[in-house]
């Protein structure tokens, strides 16, 4: 049975063992790349700043970076920043849109080309983000407390604000449930017009029957 031998980097170029030469030249990039973080985490983790070699090394290699930043100490901090970020950023174009789908329909429904389908259709899909952003923004600002106490009064205070009602809350909870588990409610688009004083009405209303039975 033969045994495996390792060459140093100069038995691999005098022998020009190519496959040696290679693996010698990886397992020296990893060594230096652990020995860099290795470094710049401890000096983090001691509060000194970063010699402008090392800031240097940490911009030239972008494939490297994410790696490295995440071993600064507040990195789990910024990382539970940027779910909350994205949650209340899909909450908010949702809620945007959902109006906007609205608008739409109300604007048709005034120059006489209303497109019920797409009133249903798209405020469905605006209604059924909101439902799930809401409480992925719930569960950011959880996570985002637990890496810091710093944001705990931030997150009461905005859990207060927005979620203070509790029965709107258990609303919202549910039909998050009930469009993730047991059906897609769509909105249903309907205008009146009063020929009398010249006006017309939209509505984009979700049936409470349905709701209920569901």
């Amino acid at each position: 049975m033969s045994e495996k031998v390792t060459l140093s980097l100069g038995q691999a170029i005098e022998r020009g063992d190519l496959n040696a030469l290679v693996g010698i030249l990886k397992d020296e990039e990893v060594k230096r790349k652990e020995e860099f973080k290795s470094v710049i985490q401890k000096k983090w983790n001691d509060g000194a700043s970063l010699e402008k070699s090392e800031l240097q090394e940490l911009g030239f290699r972008p494939s490297e970076f994410s790696d490295n930043i995440s071993a600064h100490p507040f990195f789990p901090v910024f990382e539970a920043m940027e779910q909350v970020e994205g949650a209340f950023q899909i909450l908010s174009s949702s809620f945007q849109g959902f109006f906007a789908s609205y608008g739409q329909f109300h604007a048709g429904a005034l120059y006489g080309n209303a497109d019920f389908s797409r009133a249903s259709r798209d405020s469905m899909q605006q209604i059924f983000s909101f439902a799930f952003a809401a409480f992925s923004l719930v569960q950011a600002y959880r996570k985002l407390e637990s890496r810091s106490e710093a944001y705990k009064s931030v997150k009461d205070s905005i859990f207060n604000e927005c979620f203070g009602d509790a029965d709107l809350t258990s609303f919202l909870q549910e039909l998050r449930n009930s469009y993730g588990h047991v059906w897609l409610f769509s909105p249903e688009p309907s205008i009146s017009q009063d020929l009398t004083e010249g006006t017309i009405e939209t509505a984009l209303t979700v049936s409470s029957r349905l709701l209920l039975e569901k």
